[in-house]
């Protein structure tokens, strides 16, 4: 079995990409890689290395949300799809850590 990676984008919907929010061009471009999945997630709270805090809250609804989309992928797979996102400028930072799998049933 090849090695796994849980590959993390975390990124805002400042920037379009193909006329898409990023959420949605991330997440319609490895549908279309055939990869095996994509989860996203929308941040509630967070802040980066400017210390800024983004709040999801009625004053900020119409700003900034930040997303973390959450694949798990072969090596393979994973360089397709930077290689893809790079064609696109696509911004974002990315964190990748082994993993391994299992199913309960």
């Amino acid at each position: 079995m090849s090695d796994l990676f849980e590959v993390c984008f975390y990124f805002s919907d400042e920037k379009k990409y193909e006329k898409k929010a990023p959420h949605q061009f991330l997440v319609e471009l490895a549908s279309s890689l055939d990869l095996p999945g994509c989860t996203l997630l929308r941040s509630i709270e967070s802040f980066g290395k400017n210390k800024k805090i983004h709040a999801e809250n009625f004053f900020e609804l119409q700003g900034n949300c930040e997303y973390i989309a959450i694949f798990v992928l072969t090596d393979a797979q994973k360089q397709t799809l930077y290689n893809k996102l790079k064609e696109v400028n696509f911004t974002s930072y990315i964190t990748k850590a082994p993993v391994e799998t299992d199913v309960i049933s």
